[in-house]
């Protein structure tokens, strides 16, 4: 992800803890998409969270390391849970093997590869995030074939998405794959579905189980970051706005509201940026006046 997004290559990147993503703006055949990238984690004890990300997605993207040849017959289980999951029976999947940089260490040939794309019907190319060959190719392949196929841009359930699922993305041991929300502007919204999503993923997570705090912590960031981005924000921003307001609100709070009450945390969002923008804190132009009803300390424990 971080090849595609940023491009950079980081071989000693750590493992994702729970949930990740970034955006990107791509312009192919003549099309400008923007898409909201999820990393998710492929830890035993985030898979519960994997199921919430397959529905309404519009494209998949299952990746292998063609030199783990476990990766490659794991490929079989994502697949089966792709169509379980996803709500769209058009989807459009394609198959990657990643590390292609490596060849004294292949463990699965590109012939492998090919053969198990035909058997299921999916795009295929192979990628190194090193190099960088292949990476955007892959990106931009899979949106000009969706783009391209009839009923995937119907809109359910609110939005429209992409879903990238794999077992291990560009060179970083990330196992349980990406999350791509992708819409071309009119009135889709990426990032409102991008916290419903995350909230649903926490929700399903927690029934009959309970993840560990620092876990939490990186969810509840996801969603308050999903949020920020959506009115043009940072989350640092807002967090040093919200101290100088003497708006005093935890993790957990402010995730909540991003998820429950829009109008609420927009509120706040705007306190929060006329007061860096009046203390003259870099990053922030002048916005003018928040909305009548912003919320204040008292208001909010």
């Amino acid at each position: 992800m971080l090849e595609s997004q940023d491009d950079s290559f980081d071989p000693a990147q750590s493992p994702t803890i729970g949930v990740d993503f970034k955006t990107k703006v791509l312009t192919t055949d003549g099309n400008t998409v923007k898409l909201a990238i999820w990393d998710t984690a492929g830890q035993e004890r985030f898979r519960t969270l994997t199921p919430s990300y397959y529905r309404g997605a519009q494209g998949a993207i299952l990746v292998y390391d063609v030199t783990r040849k476990s990766t490659f017959v794991k490929l079989e289980t994502w697949l089966d849970e792709l169509n379980t999951y996803s709500t769209k029976s058009n989807i459009v999947k394609m198959v990657v093997g990643n590390k292609i940089d490596k060849q004294e260490d292949r463990q699965v040939s590109r012939e492998e590869g090919i053969q198990f794309a035909r058997r299921h019907q999916t795009l295929f190319i192979e990628a190194s995030a090193k190099t960088k060959d292949g990476v955007q190719c892959a990106f931009e392949e899979l949106v000009q074939k969706v783009i391209q196929t009839p009923g995937l841009w119907e809109t359910e359930g609110g939005g429209d998405s992409i879903l990238v699922s794999g077992q291990e993305v560009s060179a970083v041991p990330s196992c349980g794959g990406w999350r791509c929300n992708h819409f071309r502007g009119r009135s889709r919204n990426c990032y409102s579905i991008a916290i419903r999503s995350v909230h649903r993923a926490m929700v399903f997570a927690t029934q009959g189980r309970k993840l560990k705090k620092e876990d939490m912590k990186i969810l509840w960031d996801t969603r308050i970051t999903a949020a920020c981005e959506e009115h043009n924000f940072t989350y640092p921003l807002l967090q040093e706005g919200l101290a100088r307001s003497n708006v005093l609100l935890n993790r957990k709070s402010l995730a909540d509201l991003a998820a429950w009450e829009p109008r609420t945390f927009e509120a706040l969002k705007n306190l929060a940026w006329k007061r860096v923008a009046q203390d003259g804190l870099p990053g922030v132009s002048d916005v003018g006046d928040p909305p009548a009803g912003v919320i204040t300390r008292g208001m909010l424990k």
